[in-house]
């Protein structure tokens, strides 16, 4: 018996295109992956008094780690610190996402000669698929956090920002 490869059925291959022209004119959309004017007080709601005089930074993230709730040994990493960060943005709608989901680091860059974490990609997933739809076509690099002077609530600001103009050019997948 000779090996037949897959072949997706006509209905299966229309289901396909129709979801990603969706998907495609769903992220289209101007608004989407903005950050809401509203972003400076809902950063202030929760930042406390000790976050205000600190920087979002590699260096100084474990603070940040505390005061998001992640006390946990195994949690050590300031790509997790932004993945909170944006998991509580998206949440209380202050950056506006195509669907229900989670905008979330997808990969690492590393130092091709330390191995250290450098920088992240991010991508988008949606809730009903879960799986990522849209990812950022560049880097958020853990350099240009760190040469931003803001602290504090500030700080959460620029984040969202940087966020935002990386994803706002999504290379779809």
């Amino acid at each position: 018996m000779r090996f037949q490869p897959f072949r997706p059925s006509s209905r299966y291959a229309e289901e396909a295109r129709r979801c990603k022209h969706e998907e495609q004119k769903m992220l289209d959309d101007p608004r989407v992956f903005t950050v809401g004017a509203d972003a400076h007080q809902w950063a202030a709601m929760w930042v406390d008094e000790e976050l205000t005089t600190i920087p979002l930074h590699a260096d100084s993230y474990l603070p940040w780690r505390a005061a998001l709730g992640m006390n946990a040994p195994d949690q050590p990493w300031f790509e997790l610190v932004i993945n909170a960060v944006l998991r509580r943005a998206v949440s209380d709608g202050v950056i506006a996402v195509p669907e229900p989901g989670a905008i979330r680091s997808k990969g690492n860059i590393r130092d091709p000669l330390t191995e250290d974490t450098i920088g992240i990609t991010l991508g988008f997933e949606a809730l009903r698929t879960k799986r990522l739809i849209a990812a950022s076509p560049e880097s958020l690099m853990y350099a240009d956090l760190n040469a931003r002077p803001e602290l504090g609530a500030h700080a959460v600001v620029a984040l969202l920002h940087a966020v935002s103009d990386i994803m706002r050019a999504p290379r779809y997948l």
